[in-house]
């Protein structure tokens, strides 16, 4: 049951366009093939783009590579918040 069904409200968004984060180095066996460990820019939220329920998976802007989507929270550490 997802924390809207239980009446506990949308689950807020952790990173917003323009937030400076750090990729882990590990994204796990399904991701192994994305670049990890580097810089990005947070380009937008799945739902921020295209609507819906999932504010979990971010398209980014890589430092020096280019954009790549889609990354997940708990893969993404805060560096700088976006201005």
């Amino acid at each position: 049951m997802t924390a809207t069904a239980k009446g506990l409200g949308e689950m807020p968004q952790k990173f917003k366009g323009g937030d400076r984060v750090l990729i882990a180095k590990d994204l796990g066996p399904h991701m192994r093939h994305f670049p990890a460990n580097c810089e990005a820019i947070v380009l937008y939220s799945y739902k921020d783009q295209y609507g819906g329920d999932d504010t979990d998976s971010f398209a980014l802007h890589l430092v020096g590579r280019g954009r790549c989507s889609w990354y997940y929270s708990n893969q993404l550490t805060l560096i700088e918040a976006g201005k």
